[in-house]
């Protein structure tokens, strides 16, 4: 947003004493036209006509009425309208007349001008690119690293083999005897035996198979 530069002491300047506060008034308005539209201090004649209205509303009663400001010294008045405000401001050297308008006097002394507006938005929309050029440079080199690096997904370990419970006819390694052709029964030994063998353990069993393998002696 775009902003005029008035100097906090403006007010004591003999200038704005004369112009008086008919010439304050329009000589802002004035100011923010030429900022505004960077003509740099120049406002055309049919502008200055009309950059402050001398007419305002007030109510009265249930009605509003059209006002007209003036000026009077006690015995004679007059109605304001722009000329009469211009040749305030003339007079007092706070614009100066030329052909087609007015040019707000001393106005590239404290207000930026055309050519120095111009460049500065071009070094902002400059830098504005160049930070998005380099924003999506950014992004685009990140997502090239995760795609070469990506995040590795741990492999569950799976967890030990917990015993189950054996079943009739199967051994703590999974193996059934009868598959493997060592079932007591198919050897030959007796029901007695087996519990004998049951009691005494796996060895007493393997020696009772061994015995039968080998026959009588």
């Amino acid at each position: 947003m775009p902003w005029i530069r008035i100097d906090d002491h403006y007010d004591e300047h003999p200038k704005f004493a004369r112009a008086g506060p008919l010439g304050v008034v329009m000589w802002l308005a004035g100011l923010a036209y030429c900022n505004r539209n960077l003509t740099d201090g120049f406002i055309p004649w049919n502008v200055a006509r009309r950059l402050v209205s001398w007419e305002f509303l007030m109510t009265e009663g249930d009605r509003d009425l059209i006002w007209d400001v003036a000026i009077g010294t006690g015995m004679h008045g007059q109605e304001v309208d722009c000329p009469l405000v211009i040749e305030l401001l003339l007079s007092a050297g706070l614009w100066t007349e030329e052909a087609g308008g007015y040019r707000v006097h001393d106005y590239s002394d404290f207000q930026p001008t055309k050519a120095q507006v111009v460049a500065e938005r071009a070094s902002k929309a400059a830098a504005g690119r160049a930070g998005g050029i380099a924003a999506a440079a950014a992004r685009a080199t990140a997502g090239a690293v995760a795609k070469s690096k990506p995040v590795p997904v741990p492999n569950p370990v799976p967890e030990e083999d917990s015993p189950l419970p054996l079943k009739e006819g199967k051994r703590a390694n999974g193996t059934n005897p009868r598959a493997a052709g060592t079932n007591p029964r198919a050897a030959g030994t007796s029901p007695r035996q087996e519990r004998e063998a049951q009691k005494r353990g796996p060895s007493a069993l393997h020696e009772i198979l061994s015995s039968i393998q080998k026959g009588p002696a």
